[in-house]
């Protein structure tokens, strides 16, 4: 049996492969109607680099392929909105003018150890946290509708919204000249907003366990997510006081009192996450009660 000789896939072969791929994603009809993505489509950005990276092809021709759609997953959005509302109340947060515009609440390399710290170890460890009480019992979803509900949107806005404010709040308060007026120094107050925003997807991480039952309940069940977040405590604490990840993070050292009040902001998102579950349990109870109410009278 003679060895065949393998040759390199062209560009125009490897475009065809990826809208097969892609196609066969958008249009497995059956499996799409009940909201299931069976086969993840990647964007032009990681197609690029898993061609250079498998293929030792450099690919460029990204108008082939289809546009990016956002439907596929969404961002950190408290990241997303601290990083927007941070440069547009810039000289109102008290943050400096720096060289061609107004100084960042955080540096890119903070941005990106937030989402090694809080979207690792924490997010491996609610894999394996405990189903909803009664998951199996519940109704259908309604056909058509998607993984990711219009409830869940509002829950992933509202979180976003808090940790961003939480987050902005203590930076305000950190430096002089903001709605809160502040005596540090910007590494000061940039590493005041960087550990609270971390505190917070940490905190958040409770939330997420469950977008209807208490954060609360059955807390310690699940020592995979407490190792987890101490885990996550010990590493910021080495990107604090370690000289050398000071230098690449930008970050100063914090007392006791800073964290505290790190504590104190970024725990804001559990506690009104769990007020707005709440509320909307008991509307939905209600309503249940008046529903019964209304069929009993008919009756």
């Amino acid at each position: 049996m003679t060895a065949q000789t393998a040759t390199a896939p062209t560009i125009a072969r490897v475009v065809d492969v990826l809208l097969i791929g892609d196609a066969y994603n958008k249009n497995f009809g059956s499996f799409r109607s009940a909201g299931v993505s069976l086969v993840h489509r990647l964007n032009r950005a990681e197609y690029r680099n898993a061609i250079r990276d498998l293929l030792s092809l450099e690919f460029e021709e990204v108008n082939r392929l289809p546009a990016d759609d956002s439907g596929y997953g969404f961002d950190n959005i408290g990241e997303v909105l601290t990083m927007f509302f941070g440069v547009l109340l810039g000289t109102r947060l008290g943050l400096p003018r720096e060289a061609g515009g107004v100084a960042l609440p955080l540096l890119a390399t903070q941005i990106l150890w937030v989402n090694l710290v809080t979207d690792g170890a924490p997010a491996l460890a609610l894999g394996v946290d405990a189903a909803d009480e009664g998951l199996m019992r519940q109704p259908p979803r309604p056909h058509g509708e998607g993984v990711i509900t219009a409830r869940m949107w509002r829950g992933i806005f509202f979180v976003g919204v808090v940790i961003a404010a939480s987050t902005l709040l203590v930076l305000d308060a950190s430096l002089p000249g903001g709605f809160i007026d502040g005596t540090g120094t910007l590494p000061y107050g940039r590493t005041m907003a960087f550990t609270t925003l971390v505190l917070a997807q940490l905190f958040n991480a409770f939330n997420a366990r469950s977008d209807v039952r208490s954060a609360f309940a059955q807390l310690f069940t699940n020592r995979w997510l407490w190792l987890s977040i101490a885990l996550s405590f010990v590493l910021q604490g080495v990107v604090l006081y370690v000289p050398a990840m000071q230098r690449a993070f930008g970050t100063v050292a914090l007392g006791p009192l800073d964290w505290a009040r790190c504590i104190v902001a970024a725990s804001a998102v559990l506690w009104l996450r769990e007020l707005a579950k709440l509320i909307v349990s008991r509307a939905s109870k209600a309503r249940a009660v008046a529903t019964d109410a209304r069929l009993t009278t008919r009756d």
